[in-house]
């Protein structure tokens, strides 16, 4: 992983556990309601939340304090949806998540194209009787965003859903061997998600940046903050890479700041570069 903070809220053990386990967590302090796990540096964290919409609520906020998160820390939040429509086992990228409750809809924002499915989700509540076979719904992403989306970019929250066809999972009447299994052999596609998010999203001190270069393209197109941080990220590690290619050039015939984000990404993907070994 980069040193970009990151912030994960989990909803049972089964996910917890490979987590933990992958990337040398340990326990941070018996004292909370909720298990807290931390790296030795304190940068990466880890709250095991429970599905219900209150226990998400209050997991998410606590972790936030305990953790003392800026606003370019990296939240992410995955765990189990239900769902006839979509394949038993797979790993989505949730893009927009609904509100059964209050109807309202919230956006993560895409850094990188994810290389996963992506799909909607709706959040319903603990004790809702509503049969919703055309959806994939979970009981707690929309009060995750709810929280998250108060003190950080869309950008930098990141929802992933690991699909069952048993409800029972969702309303923990069950922990099967399907389920750790499902963990078990997906949690590594979302960990290489996380860290090519959190790369992308991370400037290196030791890295400057072409300051002409930068400069020439805020004039071009208009960038919001967050893309601002995105675009001087992307430029270090474009000079860093040393790649042939010339970036002005390139860009001059696109229409906005997203689709320079998009190339830029895409390009430094596609040159396979180990950011490790670069001075």
């Amino acid at each position: 992983m980069s040193d970009t903070s990151i912030c994960w809220v989990v909803s049972l053990g089964n996910e917890a556990k490979v987590i933990v386990r992958q990337l040398r967590l340990s326990r941070f302090s018996n004292e909370f309601e909720y298990e807290v796990f931390t790296n030795k540096l304190q940068s990466i964290w880890l709250i095991v939340s429970g599905m219900s919409r209150l226990e998400t609520i209050n997991a998410t906020k606590l972790l936030q304090r305990i953790s003392n998160a800026s606003k370019w820390t990296i939240w992410i939040n995955i765990g189990f949806a239900y769902s006839l429509n979509q394949k038993v086992g797979e790993l989505c990228f949730i893009d927009k998540i609904i509100d059964e409750k209050s109807s309202t809809a919230f956006y993560t924002g895409v850094v990188i194209e994810p290389r996963m499915k992506r799909t909607s989700l709706l959040t319903l509540g603990s004790k809702s009787d509503k049969k919703r076979h055309l959806d994939t719904i979970d009981h707690q992403a929309a009060s995750f965003m709810e929280v998250v989306s108060k003190f950080t970019y869309r950008e930098h929250i990141i929802v992933m859903k690991l699909i069952v066809d048993d409800q029972a999972i969702l309303d923990r009447q069950c922990d099967n061997a399907m389920a750790s299994k499902i963990v078990f052999e997906r949690m590594g596609a979302a960990l290489k998600h996380v860290e090519r998010v959190s790369t992308l999203c991370n400037v290196p001190r030791k890295w400057s940046i072409n300051p002409e270069t930068y400069s020439r393209i805020l004039a071009e197109w208009k960038f919001t903050e967050f893309q601002s941080h995105q675009l001087k990220s992307l430029i270090s590690r474009w000079d860093a890479g040393k790649l042939s290619i010339n970036m002005l050039e390139e860009i001059r015939n696109f229409k906005n700041s997203r689709e320079v984000i998009s190339y830029l990404s895409r390009t430094l993907e596609n040159f396979h570069i180990d950011w490790n070994t670069i001075d």
